[in-house]
């Protein structure tokens, strides 16, 4: 290996990749920290006492590593899950484990006993209807089969693994079930509402710069690159929901999916009026030779530039009121968002005035004009505070039912 010459440095862009790596690392364990150390801490729980277990009651010839791996594989991120997917998974390491015992007793490792255990695997998996755990056959046969290999092992201590971690890996979420996931979800939601309000900033301070069209629609695609972390959010508040299914955790703590859905909904709402916003600027926006028939002058730029900052801040503060509303550990302010949509309506305002200035004489200034102004609008009618407040007393009374009817029951 040839080291570099004395001077060599690392390239702008390798540095920025790597300070890139590290804030989405950072910005990961910041909202997933506690909820990453106790996954890890279960499914290594799990793994170690299914082994145990496994060589206190088999003792097998060999380490029963399909024990462990059994389990795992059925351990969940909800008790739910677990108990609906515990079945499956169960049938697809078994499938795995007797097709690579069944070969092992005809064939040694090879590369085609390899291939065939595998396409075996997979095959098996299709006609069982594994579904999403098709692919714990193969892996569960590959390691089944470089282990048989080197010791003769009967299939019975293989099959004994696996019942032994699928038992452990439901019994640990049974007594261990994982906590509500009302933090993850109201933090997920959140940053849907901080990465579109960075990138509002972004523009805002661009933009009055002055901006080309191709310029204009490299944000308009980084507005449609949001669409990555609405779905993120919607996959948090659906484990939110199946957090509380069967977990006893969640009996007297209080449901708010609701909340969270609907903020998320206005958010996303938002986004798509936002990249409507932008596919307006960018059709407005002309190339430098363009001449003085631009759609735009420098004041409506600066205009243009306060209001993307002002709708920066009403999302943030819409973001922030979600959140808090979902999770009662995290504070939350309607004054804040208050405050950011009255500054949001007066810049508004201003940019109507700057708009509407002779644009009768050009009907297509006229409609493009109009159609920025009806993006703005829509966005401040998701971002409603009154609408917000009427949902979040709906949910309260719905919660305020769920209790009585909870207080009714006869205690057994």
């Amino acid at each position: 290996m040839t080291l570099p010459r004395h001077g060599t440095t690392y390239t702008p862009g390798t540095a920025a990749a790597v300070r890139s790596v590290l804030r989405g690392a950072r910005d990961v364990w910041h909202r997933n920290g506690r909820a990453i150390l106790t996954r890890t801490a279960r499914l290594t729980f799990a793994a170690v006492v299914a082994y145990v277990v496994a060589v206190a009651v088999l003792h097998e010839p060999t380490p029963p590593l399909t024990g462990p791996l059994t389990a795992l594989l059925v351990v969940q991120a909800t008790l739910f899950s677990t108990l609906t997917a515990g079945l499956r998974r169960v049938a697809s390491v078994l499938s795995g484990v007797l097709i690579s015992v069944v070969l092992t007793n005809v064939m040694g490792l090879t590369w085609w006993s390899l291939g065939i255990v595998i396409a075996l695997a997979l095959l098996v998996g299709h006609l069982v209807r594994l579904g999403e755990h098709l692919l714990e056959a193969p892996i569960s046969a590959m390691l089944i089969l470089g282990v048989s290999s080197t010791a003769d092992v009967a299939a019975s201590y293989r099959i004994g693994e696996t019942l032994v971690g699928a038992g452990v890996g439901i019994l640990v979420n049974v007594l261990l079930p994982q906590p509500v996931r009302v933090g993850s979800a109201g933090a997920a939601v959140e940053q849907v509402a901080t990465d579109a309000a960075a990138l509002l900033d972004r523009v805002g301070d661009e933009l009055p710069q002055g901006a080309s069209r191709d310029q204009a629609y490299g944000w308009l695609g980084d507005f449609r690159a949001l669409s990555h972390r609405v779905d993120a959010a919607d996959r948090a508040i659906v484990e939110l929901a199946e957090s509380r299914r069967l977990n006893p955790r969640a009996v007297r703590t209080a449901d708010t999916t609701p909340m969270l859905r609907s903020g998320l909904d206005a958010l996303e709402h938002s986004v798509v009026s936002l990249r409507a916003l932008f596919r307006s600027i960018a059709d407005g926006l002309q190339e430098e030779d363009a001449g003085p028939e631009s759609a735009y002058t420098s004041e409506l730029l600066g205009a243009f530039g306060a209001l993307l900052h002002d709708l920066a801040g009403s999302l943030r503060a819409y973001g922030s009121l979600v959140r808090a509303e979902g999770d009662p550990s995290v504070q939350g302010s309607e004054g804040t968002l208050a405050d950011a949509l009255d500054s949001l309506r007066e810049t508004r305002a201003f940019l109507t005035e700057l708009l509407l200035v002779d644009a009768r004489e050009s009907p297509n200034l006229w409609l493009l004009r109009g159609s920025l102004l009806a993006a703005v609008e829509r966005v401040l009618r998701e971002l409603d505070l009154d609408e917000r407040r009427h949902r979040r007393q709906q949910w309260e009374r719905e919660q305020a039912e769920r209790r009585r009817r909870l207080s009714r029951r006869p205690v057994r």
